[in-house]
């Protein structure tokens, strides 16, 4: 039998879970099942917010050295700049492989989640899910709405749209 305090410390366990995911929420949001999309705020959390999510890999798109906080999650780094002539379409594959090699879920994540990470899951949902570039942005943008892909961004995915629907 639970006395008083055992039952104040799975309390106060149970709050401070709940805070943690709510703050996991605010740095990343589910897009389909198992793609997660965030800045790099999302992978500051415990580790153990991450497994909870049965997060097993990490896609860091930027060129800042981001950490590797636990051995268990696999990453990739893609070192691109958030600027309209950034060669976007050179890594998409290698991105769409990174995800499907995944045994469990995905966290894909830039500096603040708004461009680059953003339109590295947009690619994923055309070329994966078979979706037009408009279906896909606004399925990104419903589940996060801050989304901005820069202008550069948006015309090579237009064209793998385009090219992706032949």
């Amino acid at each position: 039998m639970m006395n008083t305090q055992d039952n104040i410390i799975e309390g106060k366990e149970n709050i401070e879970k709940r805070v943690i995911s709510s703050i996991f929420s605010i740095y990343a949001n589910e897009i389909i099942e198992g793609l997660y999309l965030g800045s790099q705020r999302a992978i500051t959390v415990p580790i153990s917010e991450l497994l909870s999510r049965n997060i097993t890999n990490i896609l860091m798109i930027g060129k800042v050295k981001y950490p590797r906080i636990h051995e268990s999650i696999t990453y990739l780094q893609i070192p691109l700049d958030d600027v309209d002539t950034a060669p976007l379409s050179d890594y998409i594959q290698q991105a769409v492989e990174f995800i499907n090699s995944s045994s469990g879920s995905v966290l894909v994540n830039c500096q603040m989640g708004l461009s680059r990470s953003p339109s590295f899951v947009i690619a994923y949902l055309i070329i994966q899910k078979k979706m037009s570039f408009d279906t896909a942005f606004n399925l990104v943008q419903t589940k996060r709405p801050s989304i901005i892909p820069n202008e550069g961004f948006v015309k090579q995915l237009r064209l793998l749209s385009l090219s992706s629907s032949n």
